[in-house]
């Protein structure tokens, strides 16, 4: 269940300025808790688990530092996209002034245009 809070829109930049939104209020989930739910499913001892997340996330980082898409079986694609300013001539673009840096894009896995990761939602509102 998601839970969210309403709030009005303070950014005059965006289109709900002004407007009520809502804002989703998230619990972070440690590794070692992930750790130990994958135990209770398979085999995995938490320390197995622990080792192959860390060899992930340096497979990962490498990957996607190096231009790749990643694709991952029952989760999606991960991608680094670009946040640039954007210059007013080709000739004025410089990386070093006009790329700021980058963004992780998760696009989740669909099957017959149904994603997985959204089945199920619930929200519940925050007082």
């Amino acid at each position: 269940m998601i839970s969210y809070i309403i709030q009005k829109e303070k950014n005059s930049s965006r289109p709900s300025a002004g407007k009520y939104v809502a804002r989703a209020v998230h619990d972070i989930v440690s590794n070692e808790q992930i750790e130990q739910e994958i135990q209770h499913v398979c085999s995995a001892t938490p320390a197995d688990v622990k080792l192959v997340l860390t060899a992930l996330s340096d497979a990962l980082r490498h990957h996607l530092q190096n231009g790749h898409i990643v694709k991952l079986d029952g989760i999606g694609q991960l991608k680094l996209e670009l946040v640039n300013h954007p210059a007013s001539t080709l000739e004025e673009f410089r990386a070093d002034r006009n790329i700021k840096g980058v963004r992780l894009c998760v696009v989740p896995e669909s099957r017959n245009g149904r994603q997985k990761f959204y089945d199920g939602v619930k929200f519940r509102r925050l007082e």
